[in-house]
C-alpha cells in the first residue's frame, strides 16, 4: 500500500539555500526556464538568493522565492514570482521541477497549488509565463491545454547551439485556472 504524499508550498528559506542552487546551476534548469538569476556563478546566485530572501521580510518585495516540499521533507519544486504589479494584480511566474518528478503527479500538485496560492490567497488576476521557443515540450503542454501565447518575440533569445529562438508570452487569468478546477 502506499503511502499519500503531501504537497506543501512555503516560502524559500535559508537551509533550502544550496539544495535550491544545485537546481539553478545545472544545465536542466537553464534548458527548461528563463531567469534572471546567475547561472554560472553558484557563490553569486547563493548571494542573490539570500538578498531576496532577506529583502522580501522587510518590504513588500516585487519578488516571492517559494518552495515546495512533499511530506514535510523533500524538496520537489523551486517557483519564483517576478515583477509584482499590484496595481494590475499581475506577476512573472517561473516554476521548476527537478526532472525526477517532473513527469508524475507530483508534477501536476505542484503546478495546482501554485495556481491556487496565486490566484487565491494572493488574489492576483493574471500571471505571464515564458517559454523558450526551443522547449517544444512546454510548448506542447500549452497547445494541448488550447492556450495560445500572448506575444511572440521573434529571434529574442540564443539557444544552446547559438541560433536564435522565439519567445513566446503566456497570459494566464484567474478566471480560466479556476473554471478549470471548478472553485
Amino acid at each position: 500500500m502506499s503511502e499519500k504524499i503531501t504537497i506543501n508550498l512555503r516560502h524559500l528559506e535559508k537551509r533550502d539555500i544550496p539544495k535550491v542552487a544545485a537546481w539553478l546551476t545545472n544545465e536542466d534548469y537553464y534548458r527548461h526556464n528563463l531567469t534572471n538569476y546567475p547561472y554560472n556563478n553558484k557563490r553569486l546566485l547563493q548571494n542573490q538568493l539570500l538578498k531576496e530572501i532577506a529583502v522580501g521580510r522587510l518590504i513588500e518585495a516585487r519578488t516571492r522565492l517559494l518552495i515546495a516540499e512533499a511530506n514535510g521533507e523533500i524538496l520537489t519544486a523551486f517557483i519564483a514570482l517576478q515583477n509584482f504589479n499590484w496595481q494590475n494584480r499581475n506577476a512573472v511566474l517561473q516554476i521548476y521541477i527537478p526532472a525526477e518528478f517532473r513527469n508524475t503527479d507530483l508534477g501536476l500538485i505542484i503546478v495546482t497549488q501554485a495556481y491556487n496560492y496565486i490566484f487565491k490567497d494572493l488574489d492576483l488576476h493574471k500571471v505571464y509565463t515564458y517559454v523558450s521557443g526551443g522547449d517544444t515540450e512546454k510548448l506542447e503542454r500549452y497547445k494541448a491545454a488550447k492556450q495560445e501565447p500572448e506575444a511572440v518575440l521573434y529571434n529574442y533569445l540564443r539557444g544552446a547551439d547559438g541560433k536564435p529562438e522565439n519567445l513566446h508570452i503566456f497570459g494566464i487569468f484567474k478566471k480560466d485556472v479556476l473554471k478549470k478546477s471548478g472553485s
